[in-house]
């Protein structure tokens, strides 16, 4: 369980980070509540009432994917015993 864990985080990390190669900004659904965390405010712009806009940095998608690739090269190096508990 544990091995397949890090396996399914380590992918999904890296798929998110290859994503970010392929797109600019990301609009959140125009539909925003009143009760907008402060972190989504922090992150985000506001598009003149279209929705929130996430423009990622340059750095995120190569981040993502190393950090992906070395958790998905863990989750393969873990040892029999570390995710064999029946």
């Amino acid at each position: 369980m544990t091995r397949a864990f890090f396996l399914g985080t380590g992918v999904y990390v890296a798929l998110a980070g290859a994503t970010f190669f392929l797109v600019e900004s990301v609009t959140l659904a125009a539909q925003t509540s009143a009760d907008t965390t402060s972190w989504i405010r922090w992150m985000t712009t506001d598009a003149l009432g279209q929705g929130r806009r996430i423009h990622p940095p340059e750095w995120l998608p190569y981040t993502l994917v190393a950090v992906g690739g070395v958790t998905v090269l863990y989750a393969i190096a873990l040892p029999k015993a570390a995710w064999k508990k029946d």
